[in-house]
């Protein structure tokens, strides 16, 4: 068996164009996400265990999409009709620390629909299809990917591939994005494996792994034999101040 190494065979390989963006918290979404801190901290503490062990979940998603976090939130402290229940007039147990504390509530209904992150992302976003690129978008959570796709349905040709969907449907899925009748592709970790998308030019990481080789591989989706443009474009999104910075330290 002769094994020989993709460089010394690949030629006129895309150059990788790599930028990190970062997006700077409003004052509002600042108070959430150390809110949702300060709560992590004191049920680690309470254990006797590391805030990074017992928190890294909900301090994740409060990274990756605040609205999904303040979703997440305000889901346990809601009716089956939808209507908010008031916890101190309601039974709710605020004793359970898997429960988010009234000052966590009080912050996510502060949020309203400031997303400073989706804001920085759509215009970027727009800016790749205009110019012709076709867009894989990752992210880690779930959460996150249905909220990013029910707010950029209006506006792109867009579809997602997640654990939810079954493998048949991932194929059809890439044959009709291979075939132009889509223009982004909102993708989970499913996603950075076994699936070829070198028709695309771009990537968009709106949040990180910890792992540097998961994210080798999802920019290998594109950077792969079959990709004709001269270059490709990776946009690493992470936000200053949350896990995301120890994150992206870990990973450069």
């Amino acid at each position: 068996v002769t094994r020989t190494r993709k460089v010394e065979v690949e030629e006129g390989a895309a150059l990788r164009i790599a930028e990190a963006v970062p997006v700077h918290l409003t004052e509002t979404e600042a108070e959430l996400y150390s809110a949702i801190y300060q709560w992590q901290l004191d049920r680690a503490e309470a254990r006797n265990m590391p805030v990074g062990f017992i928190g890294q979940m909900p301090l994740r998603l409060a990274g990756s999409c605040l609205p999904a976090a303040r979703d997440s939130v305000l889901g346990q402290y809601r009716s089956p009709s939808g209507e908010f229940l008031d916890p101190h007039e309601h039974d709710i147990e605020l004793d359970n620390d898997s429960v988010p504390p009234i000052e966590v509530v009080e912050a996510a209904r502060a949020l309203g629909e400031v997303d400073t992150k989706f804001e920085q992302f759509v215009e970027r976003l727009q800016s790749s299809v205009d110019q012709g690129h076709k867009v894989l978008i990752f992210s880690f959570f779930l959460p996150t990917i249905d909220y990013l796709e029910g707010r950029l349905t209006s506006e792109f040709r867009i579809t997602s591939i997640t654990g939810k969907v079954d493998t048949e449907e991932r194929r059809d899925l890439m044959r009709r994005f291979r075939g132009g009748e889509f223009d982004v592709l909102l993708a989970s970790r499913v996603a950075s494996e076994g699936l070829d998308s070198e028709f695309c030019s771009a990537v968009v990481n709106y949040d990180l792994p910890w792992n540097p080789m998961e994210l080798e591989q999802r920019i290998g989706r594109i950077d792969r034999f079959g990709q004709t443009a001269e270059a490709i474009h990776i946009v690493n999104f992470h936000t200053p101040g949350t896990i995301e910075t120890d994150i992206i330290e870990r990973v450069h």
